[in-house]
């Protein structure tokens, strides 16, 4: 599953990635962190970064024994934001 979803974020194919994601979180044993971290992908290459940023911290604190693998992405809307000095603190 988390293979089709970067295939199709891969091809800029955000509302069909979206929908697995979605379709997946109801119905795959995967985990739950990776196929979120996807949606933080697509919100980020959509240039959501406001909505990416809040989704992020709400992700952190439902999954914290997860904050690594958002860590990176957290980052990156950082940057995207220009707190760059507050992107390397993490």
């Amino acid at each position: 599953m988390v293979y089709e979803i970067k295939k199709a974020i891969g091809l800029k194919q955000y509302d069909l990635a979206i929908k697995m994601i979605e379709g997946g979180l109801a119905s795959s044993a995967e985990d739950i962190a990776k196929i979120e971290s996807l949606r933080l992908e697509i919100m980020i290459r959509k240039g959501e970064i406001e909505e990416a940023s809040r989704y992020v911290e709400n992700l952190k604190n439902k999954y914290p024994e997860s904050i690594a693998i958002f860590a990176n992405q957290q980052a990156r809307i950082l940057n995207l934001k220009n707190k760059y000095p507050e992107s390397i603190a993490i």
